[in-house]
């Protein structure tokens, strides 16, 4: 940085950035701080709780609140202590933390990704892959001894000067240093503004490893440092010992340890085994969900909680699944076993060209009513394979019934086509905020146009013409919101015509697939359709409840993977007829992606209570299909996910 960052006090107290921290604070949904005013009574006199807050500050009368303090599980065993702000302060510090982070942003290292603006796990363990396959075989599997409670305070604030010139501002930070931490150390976990600051200070250790022959990957305080053989691994790991030393950090000498990717890595809770790259929520790492991001706050009361069962995808060639003792899946690459997990941890398999099912595999899944679904080069799904679905023959009369009872039938498919509409428009709407792009507007009037006149549509053919009207509003100016570097002017399927077109049947793919399991699980016939035509095929129903969710999930994602550059052009190859497929690794990356987009917690509409739950996007699509089968079997009146805008 050439040029010290300058006002950032007056910046973060003036009211207006108050009120905008206000609304991330809100947004985030956290408790009250030890002072017990919750996030609804600070509310409730906003403008002049923060207008006195911004004189105290102002008048060097400020005094941060007591935090309530809490602790919760970590996923290694024991309980971590967290402590959580007075709404206030929370505030402030979320203000500040935006500036600053704001500010330090170009000084981080590319391979830093934890609390960053538009970094993420995913990109953490991405960058881990590509270095694997780029030659870097040997990994320190590194371990902080208690990291964020050893933060010196000291140290932190003559790394913040070379940074900042705002004497305002760091005597703030320094208050809220004192008044967290305990004897000149740790960072308060809970608090908005301890992400930024634990960047900063572990910056060095980035920049230590930035040349050489050896690259360092760090998300927070958990990071790996990758090598071309045990000896540079073993100097890399003395080398970040050394460095760390300097900053009154240690490595833990029992959970620091070098390893081979033959003998496995796990990393923010991904197993990484040769080629392979396996998804285990239940090794994520402890630090993982307890700092907030740097624009939001802790939120130990959302009670999000991930699923135990997972979706298994076989997407490596040369990967196959065959039964072991127990009637444990064994997962083998090149004739070698990777991993073995048992039926009850499954909820489907996706298997891709190149990857295969035993047999005897197959019957077993069937046997424990687990779907499997084969999926296409271009990522559409060729067919699957079903347990039995014969033990709900009641619930299949009342959703034949249904379908043969017109009013109803269309009552119903009026639901998931206005759902799709509408998702459709407020997706537009979200990713035009910023851009303001006329045609994209125009789209949006014209897609409000079509809402109104489904109100009106009397069978079933009209409503799906106005679906399809939708669709190609829709698609013609969706491509005008990705990057220049992508091509996408309208959809094609089969064959798929560009890079984005095979993104968007993947993870359509993938969410059909999921949302077939869902409907085998609330015992929905699969073949039966109440928008979509009846057919002797396993997805008709899933195709029918998946149109709420394609806009927030399958579309949403597929955006972000290129606007993150996740994924890119050269990811994908054309083929001598025009046909474009994935390249190698794209496909395992849209599989990571999805996988953590179906997990992130989100607010079930149809949750009466005072304060619903978060749960995730997969749990949400199982309950919409009991919900769905409750209707039908008992006619309350079955209500479709819409996005807010």
């Amino acid at each position: 940085m050439t040029e010290k960052l300058k006002g950032l006090f007056l910046k973060a107290i003036d009211e207006v950035s108050l009120a905008s921290a206000f609304a991330r604070v809100k947004d985030n949904g956290g408790g009250a701080g030890g002072d017990g005013e919750t996030i609804q009574a600070f509310e409730r006199s906003l403008w002049r709780n923060l207008q006195t807050l911004s004189r105290e500050l102002l008048q060097d009368d400020y005094v941060p609140r007591p935090a309530r303090v809490v602790d919760i599980p970590k996923p290694s065993g024991g309980r971590r202590r967290l402590r959580i702000p007075a709404v206030r302060d929370r505030v402030i510090q979320t203000a500040s933390a935006s500036l600053l982070g704001a500010g330090l942003e170009p000084s981080f290292n590319a391979l830093s990704f934890g609390y960053r603006p538009g970094r993420s796990v995913q990109q953490a363990v991405a960058a881990v892959d590509r270095l694997r396959r780029e030659g870097f075989r040997w990994a320190v599997d590194a371990d902080i001894h208690a990291c964020f409670d050893s933060v010196a305070h000291e140290r932190l604030m003559t790394e913040l000067a070379r940074y900042v010139d705002d004497h305002y501002f760091i005597n703030l930070i320094s208050l809220w240093l004192e008044h967290y931490g305990s004897g000149g150390r740790g960072l308060a976990q809970g608090s908005p503004i301890s992400p930024v600051l634990a960047n900063l200070y572990l910056d060095p250790l980035d920049d230590a490893f930035e040349k050489g022959a050896d690259r360092l990957v760090r998300y927070a305080d958990d990071f790996v440092i990758l090598s071309q053989s045990r000896v540079a691994a073993e100097k890399a790991r003395d080398k970040a010992g050394r460095l760390l030393a300097r900053f009154d950090l240690d490595l833990h000498p029992q959970k620091t340890r070098i390893v081979h990717f033959d003998d496995g890595l796990r990393f923010l809770g991904h197993l990484f085994v040769r080629s392979l790259v396996i998804s285990d929520p239940f090794d994520a790492p402890d630090n993982l969900n307890a700092l907030p991001e740097p624009e939001t706050e802790e939120s130990e009361g959302s009670r999000f909680r991930p699923p135990a069962r997972r979706t298994l995808y076989l997407a490596t060639d040369g990967t196959s699944a065959q039964i072991g003792s127990g009637e444990a899946v064994n997962i083998a690459e090149a004739g070698q076993l990777r991993a073995r997990i048992k039926p009850a941890a499954i909820d489907d398999m996706v298997v891709f060209p190149g990857a295969e099912v035993s047999p005897q595999a197959l019957r077993t899944l069937m046997g424990h009513r687990i779907p499997v679904h084969f999926v296409g080069s271009d990522g559409r799904t060729i067919g699957s394979a079903l347990g039995n679905t014969a033990q709900h023959g009641k619930r299949h009369l009342a959703q034949a019934a249904a379908i043969l009872d017109e009013d109803r039938r269309l009552m119903l498919a009026r639901q998931f086509v206005e759902a799709r509409v509408h998702n459709q428009r407020a997706l537009l709407r979200r990713l035009n905020r910023k851009r303001k792009d006329v045609a994209v507007i125009r789209a949006c009037e014209a897609l409000n146009r079509i809402l109104r006149k489904t109100t009106t549509a009397d069978d079933i053919p009209v409503l799906m013409a106005y679906e399809a009207q939708g669709a190609k509003a829709y698609w013609a100016v969706l491509g005008q919101l990705l990057p220049d570097d992508w091509r996408f002017e309208r959809r094609t399927r089969q064959p798929p015509k560009t890079g984005f077109d095979v993104i968007l049947s993947m993870t359509a793919s993938l969410l059909t697939a999921e949302m077939g399991n869902a409907v085998l699980s609330a015992g929905l016939h699969p073949g039966f359709g109440i928008l979509h035509q009846t057919a002797n095929r396993p997805s008709v129903a899933a195709t029918d409840l998946a149109e709420e969710f394609r806009g927030p999930v399958a579309e949403a994602l597929s955006v972000t993977l290129v606007a993150q550059r996740a994924l890119m052009p050269g990811d994908f190859e054309t083929e001598a007829d025009g046909t474009v497929t994935a390249a190698a690794g794209a496909t395992a990356t849209i599989i990571r992606h999805y996988e953590r987009w179906t997990q992130r917690p989100v607010r079930d509409p149809g949750d009466t209570a005072e304060r619903p739950d978060k749960i995730s996007w997969s749990e949400l699509m199982q309950r919409q299909a009991r919900r769905l089968a409750e209707d039908l079997e008992g006619g309350q009146g079955y209500k479709s996910y819409r996005m807010d805008y």
